[in-house]
């Protein structure tokens, strides 16, 4: 356990009434504390302030599936472009030239 200071008397020339020398080196092990607060403080802030988004991203890729779904009825004899069971854009590159050796 950590030692108490004797109480501070106030001194003619400090201000504030405690002694100058009255400062004491943080530990290693409150560093490491304070350290993992602010980690985990900015990790909770983050993630409250990236909920709005994560949720307003999800409810937009649901209306993309729904719309998506919509686009493409099921068991459509002539399904669209991209729709399963519809027809697929395919494209045609020229021949590459053999190159000379």
């Amino acid at each position: 356990m950590a030692r108490r200071l004797p109480p501070a008397t106030p001194a003619p020339d400090a201000p504030g009434g405690r002694h100058p020398d009255a400062f004491r080196p943080t530990t290693r092990r409150r560093q490491l504390l304070l350290a993992v607060l602010a980690v985990a403080t900015v990790s909770v802030i983050a993630a409250l302030m990236l909920r709005p988004h994560q949720q307003l991203m999800g409810a937009k890729a649901a209306r993309a599936d729904a719309a998506r779904a919509l686009a493409c009825p099921s068991g459509a004899a002539s399904a669209t472009p991209g729709c399963p069971g519809g027809r697929m854009d395919v494209m045609v590159l020229p021949a590459v030239p053999a190159s000379p050796r």
